[in-house]
């Protein structure tokens, strides 16, 4: 038979031992609060375009991705940011749908090793935290209801 002073032993213990066990907890969620508030999440747009001259970039995009495009100053080479301006914008009509061919003059300062005169490039689209992505999921999934 347990006798009430082996009961109460066994119980403080088992209530230490979940008292560790929920510190553990919080410091796990404290660790993951602050690591998902200062990593930052990149969403890019990637195309590739043509190197018609030194600066001047030729790319076909979309009606969708035009406003990307005219929006934004910035572009991405190899991982190195670069300043570009639109020269021109013209409609090309190919097979069933139309698209836009983007004259761009890109200040590319350094040799860039390009193959064919084919650059691949990125733009940022948004920079967020994973905890501000998060948030955004989670609102879309109990917005579109």
């Amino acid at each position: 038979m347990i006798s009430i002073d082996n009961y109460n032993h066994i119980y403080k213990k088992d209530l230490f031992m979940l008292k560790e066990l929920f510190i553990i907890v919080v410091l796990i969620l404290i660790i993951m609060l602050i690591l998902s508030k200062s990593i930052n999440y990149e969403k890019y747009y990637t195309n590739s375009g043509v190197l018609i001259s030194d600066k001047t970039l030729k790319v076909y995009v979309s009606n969708n991705d035009l406003e990307t495009l005219t929006s934004n100053r910035i572009i991405k080479i190899k991982n190195k940011e670069f300043a570009y301006t639109i020269d021109s914008i013209s409609n090309v009509f190919s097979g069933n749908s139309y698209y836009n061919e983007v004259i761009m003059n890109v200040d590319i300062t350094e040799d860039l090793n390009i193959e064919n005169n084919v650059l691949k490039f990125k733009i940022l689209l948004s920079k967020k935290t994973i905890l501000e992505y998060i948030f955004y999921k989670i609102g879309g999934f109990y917005g579109s209801n």
